[in-house]
């Protein structure tokens, strides 16, 4: 639920580099070693707006597009 609302909200995620292969979450979120914490906090801070940017120009998570996908996923589209 959490990534799902951060998407919804436009509200980049701050995430171990463990999950810095995951498609989605390359789109939405900063990816931190723990060694370097301080540093990408900074970062996502100084550069949130090019993340917002990001998940706002992906047609996946593009409101339209998700009710249009629930409706298929209920069988009424």
């Amino acid at each position: 639920g959490s990534f799902n609302l951060a998407y919804g909200y436009r509200i980049p995620l701050l995430i171990h580099e463990a999950y810095s292969e995951e498609k989605d979450l390359q789109i939405a979120a900063f990816f931190y070693q723990p060694e370097q914490f301080g540093k990408t906090v900074e970062q996502a801070i100084a550069d949130r707006s090019t993340v917002v940017n990001r998940i706002e120009h992906t047609e996946k998570w593009n409101p339209q597009v998700q009710h249009r996908n629930y409706l298929k996923f209920l069988e009424l589209a």
